[in-house]
């Protein structure tokens, strides 16, 4: 009941709030057209890049950390100083080196827009993903993403800029975090400790899947980059529409990952003795859902692009259409990294998502070059696809130690029967609380 519970509630919250962004997304992009929103996109992506080590993959670490029994204030107050002087720092080497690399206005909004450094340091979803209370989540995205429907009707309707657009975007970051620290202040208070020398020390643990979580952005973040440079602002914005639907719909995937995450850590905690046969089960589930969206995507690509964006962006049917492969491959790259880091085996995730961001790039760089536009919709699926296959090759010999195997993990014989059980034990305590 616990994974129903969890997962209708992150996916029904999540669903809503990112279709409410698919409806902004139109507004904001006809009232921008490609090219202006394709300037957004890079000022973005470049900020992205400046705050490097504010979002340093502190979901999966935090959220691990406390199921390895560790005190969740402890945590949680480690995790946020070390963020805070990340985001000074960040903040002060845009002050300094964007002043000689960038022209006036885009250096004042890359300025304005690094504020959100200070707001994302407030972000604990990893305390409410490891006590597995999964609607703080979906509701403090949910209500960040309401507020800013309203603004972009209300604000940006009738100032339709990128500046108001970067101003309404700091006001959901900082809304979103709001709704996820004071629920968790009320009961712990912040006790924070910003020596250099212990923050070093969580920085050196965290290090790891931090710079992981940098490779996986990287490796999607790096093709509009490149576009931008290479080809033309307007293009970063005809490939932005169908990589922000394509998010938008991966965020069912990513439910269904929040949602597994604490019971796939539990299968493999040599402490917490649960049967792994419900890893293929799990592993079925993301595979079925990814299926599902590509549908979704390929057949309907069409209709989505000409009614919402219009004639505009019809080169990005072409680009959404072969992301409808694209969301298969992820979907079980995915569940595959999540049993990477269960296994806490970070040395191999770092090496998997660094291998990832390495054939992005060298991709981005060879079919960009090539055949321009068309070029960039192929480098996620090839590079997806890649990085399964050395996922498959770090867990083999994982795999060995723990008495596991892929065909235990792909048996759907087994999975289903795992299902069914689920189902029997629903049934069964249902039952019995119907009885007393």
């Amino acid at each position: 009941m616990r994974y129903i519970i969890n997962f209708f509630s992150k996916l029904g919250i999540d669903s809503i709030s990112k279709l409410l962004s698919l409806i902004t997304l139109p507004i904001i992009t006809r009232s921008l057209g490609p090219d202006g929103y394709g300037q957004f996109v890079y000022l973005t992506i470049v900020l992205s890049y400046f705050g490097f080590f504010v979002d340093f993959g502190y979901i999966n670490y935090g959220t691990n950390e406390i199921f390895n029994r560790k005190s969740s204030s402890e945590v949680v107050n480690n995790i946020v100083a070390l963020r805070l002087i990340t985001a000074l720092i960040s903040i002060l080497f845009i002050f300094v080196a964007g002043y000689f690399l960038f022209p006036d206005s885009f250096y004042v909004l890359l300025l304005i827009y690094s504020a959100s450094f200070f707001f994302q340091a407030f972000s604990i979803k990893y305390y409410y993903l490891a006590h597995q209370r999964l609607y703080y989540n979906s509701l403090s995205e949910l209500v960040s993403q309401v507020i800013f429907v309203i603004s972009i009707l209300i604000i940006f309707i009738y100032s339709a800029t990128i500046q108001t657009l970067v101003l309404l975007t700091l006001l959901q970051t900082l809304i979103s975090s709001l709704m996820l620290v004071i629920p968790y202040y009320r009961k712990y208070k912040f006790k924070f400790n910003f020596s250099l020398k212990e923050n070093l020390i969580i920085f050196k643990n965290s290090s790891k899947l931090g710079f992981a979580a940098k490779f996986e952005g990287l490796t999607v973040s790096f093709i509009p980059f490149l576009l931008g440079l290479l080809v033309s602002e307007e293009a970063v914005g005809i490939f932005g529409v169908p990589l922000k639907i394509f998010l938008a719909l991966l965020a069912v995937v990513q439910g269904i990952s929040m949602t597994l995450m604490p019971d796939i850590f539990k299968n493999f905690k040599s402490d917490i003795k649960l049967q792994k046969s419900r890893i293929g089960l799990f592993f079925y589930s993301f595979l079925t859902t990814g299926i599902v969206l590509a549908f979704i995507i390929y057949f309907g690509s069409d209709i989505i692009v000409s009614l919402f964006f219009g004639t505009k962006f019809i080169e990005s049917v072409s680009i959404l259409k072969i992301f409808s492969i694209t969301i298969i491959l992820w979907s079980v790259l995915m569940f595959l990294g999540l049993i990477i880091i269960a296994l806490n085996r970070y040395t191999y995730y770092l090496y998997l998502t660094a291998s990832s961001a390495i054939l992005s790039v060298s991709l981005s760089i060879v079919l960009i070059n090539l055949f321009g536009l068309t070029g960039a919709g192929f480098v996620l699926p090839l590079t997806a696809f890649g990085s399964i296959v050395l996922a498959f090759y770090f867990l083999s010999g994982s795999f060995k130690n723990i008495d596991y195997s892929f065909s235990k993990m792909f048996s759907f014989s087994n999975a289903f029967a795992e299902l069914k059980s689920l189902v029997f034990q629903r049934s069964v305590s249902k039952q019995k609380s119907d009885r007393n």
